[in-house]
C-alpha cells in the first residue's frame, strides 16, 4: 500500500496534499484499483456508503449490498472504478467540503476492507454535516459560492463554541456576507446558483417570471454591474 494513502486515511496529511500527489503520481490510483481487484479475488467486497449518490449508470459496475443497501464497487477491465469516482466528484459542481467527504469515504472504504481495524478520520464527514446544517438552501449551491462560504465564513467560526452557536453564527455571517436584508433572498426553482463577482457574493435584487422561465437579478456590490441567473421551473 502506498504510504501517502495510509497517511491520508489516518488524517496525517490533509486532502489538498493528498490530491496534489494523486494528480502527480499514477502509482496512487493504480494501488487503489489493484487493491479493489485483489479484494474481489479474495471474496471481500468494498462497500461504499456514499454521502452523495453519483449517477454512474453506463459508466461502471456498481451493485447494491442486499442487506445494507450500501454500494459495492465491482472492478471492471473496461472501467477504472476508483479513478472514475474520484474524477466524477472533483469535476462535479458541488462544494469542496462535499468532495473531500466523498473521496475520503471512498478511499477509507477500500483500506477498511483490507484492514478492518482501520480507524475512521471523522473530520471530513463532520465538516460536511455541519455545512448541511449551517448553510441555508438559498446560498448552498454552486461550487464557487459554497467554497467561499467554507473559506471566508465557516473557517473563521471558533471551533470551541457549541455546535448550536456555531450554526447560528454561520447563518448570521452568511446573511451579512450575502447582503441579505429581511427575507429578501432568491427562492430558487432549481438548486441555488448564487453568482460570485470579484470573488465575493453579488447582491440579490429580485426576480421575475415569464412562463416557466425565472430570471434572478443580482449586482456586483463594488461596480454595480448587473448579473442575471436564469432557471426553468
Amino acid at each position: 500500500m502506498e504510504k501517502i494513502i495510509l497517511q491520508f486515511v489516518r488524517g496525517e496529511i490533509d486532502f489538498g496534499a493528498f490530491y496534489r500527489e494523486y494528480c502527480r503520481d499514477e502509482a496512487i490510483i493504480r494501488c487503489l484499483e489493484d487493491t479493489v481487484t485483489e479484494l474481489g479475488k479474495r471474496g471481500i467486497p468494498v462497500t461504499y456508503d456514499a454521502v452523495f449518490r453519483a449517477d454512474m449508470d453506463g459508466e461502471g459496475d456498481v451493485q447494491r449490498d442486499g442487506e445494507s443497501h450500501a454500494e459495492v464497487v465491482v472492478p471492471s477491465k473496461h472501467f477504472p472504478t476508483v479513478r472514475s469516482r474520484i474524477d466524477f466528484f472533483m469535476n462535479s459542481d458541488c462544494s469542496l467540503v462535499m468532495k473531500r467527504a466523498e473521496i475520503y469515504d471512498l478511499i477509507f472504504s477500500i483500506i477498511a476492507a483490507l484492514e478492518p481495524e482501520t480507524a475512521y478520520y471523522r473530520k471530513y464527514s463532520e465538516d460536511f454535516r455541519f455545512f448541511l446544517r449551517a448553510v441555508p438552501e438559498y446560498a448552498a449551491g454552486g461550487e464557487a459560492a459554497c467554497d467561499y462560504i467554507e473559506r471566508e465564513i465557516v473557517a473563521k467560526i471558533p471551533r470551541g463554541l457549541s455546535e448550536a452557536k456555531r450554526v447560528k453564527l454561520c447563518r448570521e455571517m452568511i446573511r451579512q456576507n450575502f447582503h441579505i436584508e429581511g427575507n429578501k433572498y432568491p427562492r430558487w426553482v432549481q438548486s441555488a446558483e448564487w453568482p460570485m463577482s470579484g470573488g465575493a457574493p453579488a447582491r440579490y435584487l429580485g426576480a421575475e417570471r415569464e412562463g416557466d422561465l425565472v430570471r434572478y437579478h443580482f449586482e456586483d456590490v463594488l461596480t454595480g454591474e448587473r448579473i442575471a441567473v436564469e432557471q426553468i421551473a
